[in-house]
């Protein structure tokens, strides 16, 4: 189902904010069950309502209708976590390498490295899906 709002972008906005199906629904001015509609895929907010929808989401109308814009925030996300997990686990196996644990160039060039596989795999997943559509 094509719909002008997807269930997965409430849902996941709401849940970046850290709000509750309730108080979305309250600042929105509706019940809650009929948030957990909309969620569900099962009824949509009604167009009128886009605009406050928006707001208590903290995104605009045009994000709020773009159907892959919570992708953004969970990619970002993702690569931070990526780097960081990366740089850690080296810091970890260097406990065992004399003199070379916390060094802070080490640590550097470690993020460094874990932010250039993250663009390199990125790079090459975009080039892949643009090759699938063409």
């Amino acid at each position: 189902m094509n719909t002008y709002l997807a269930a997965d972008t409430i849902r996941t906005l709401r849940e970046a904010r850290a709000l509750t199906q309730r108080e979305l629904a309250t600042a929105v001015g509706v019940t809650d069950k009929a948030v957990s509609k909309w969620e569900s895929g099962r009824g949509l907010p009604d167009i009128s309502l886009i605009e406050g929808l928006a707001a208590a989401l903290g995104v605009s109308v045009s994000a709020a209708l773009d159907r892959h814009a919570h992708l953004d925030c969970a990619r970002v996300l993702s690569i931070v976590s990526t780097v960081l997990i990366a740089a850690s686990l080296d810091e970890v196996i260097q406990l065992f390498v004399p003199g070379r644990c916390g060094q802070v160039a080490d640590v550097l060039l470690d993020c460094m490295g874990a932010i250039t596989g993250v663009a390199a795999s990125s790079f090459v997943r975009r080039r892949i899906a643009k090759r699938s559509i063409s």
